[in-house]
């Protein structure tokens, strides 16, 4: 099916079902994530936040925390 015609039929379905083909679609795009390549630049920046991290150079903040400190800031 191409591209194209796939899209007309997406046209066609209700809110709610086109909501749901999402959900599926990034189901689907979950399940073959790890067959993406990873950049080497994101490599090096998840070892390095993870060497900061167990090295103790990292402040945590829960999530209660950091949600509450997004909704007053501003």
């Amino acid at each position: 099916m191409s591209r194209e015609n796939l899209l007309k039929q997406i046209d066609q379905l209700a809110l709610s079902e086109k909501i749901s083909m999402v959900e599926d679609l990034w189901d689907s795009i979950a399940c073959d994530a790890n067959k993406l390549p990873m950049p080497e630049w994101q490599k090096r920046e998840l070892d390095r936040r993870q060497r900061d991290f167990q090295n103790g150079e990292v402040k945590l903040h829960d999530w209660k925390s950091a949600h509450q400190k997004l909704r007053t800031k501003g």
